[in-house]
């Protein structure tokens, strides 16, 4: 993974609303845009910033049913950020 990629990916999680977004999708798989605002407790201007940068960093991926969007993590990509930490770490 290169260094851009992981700095994005970083910028991605440093935020609290976007890391709480994450666990729910771990817990869940998959959670309609209505589903996250309902546990967030967020507008719905800042709930979609907060799914579009996570988006955009590859970290989820979404699938549109209709006029609802569902989002998932993106397992292919946590799991290559995860291995790149793993090896950061290693290189101490």
């Amino acid at each position: 993974m290169k260094a851009q990629k992981l700095i994005v990916i970083f910028g991605a999680l440093e935020n609290p609303a976007r890391l709480k977004i994450i666990k729910a999708l771990i817990k869940k798989q998959e959670l309609s845009c209505m589903k996250i605002k309902r546990l967030m407790h967020l507008s719905q201007p800042t709930i979609s910033h907060h799914l579009k940068v996570l988006v955009n960093s590859d970290l989820l991926k979404v699938r549109k049913h209709m006029q609802f969007n569902y989002f998932s993590l993106n397992n292919r990509v946590i799991k290559m950020f995860l291995d790149e930490l793993k090896k950061i770490n290693k290189g101490r």
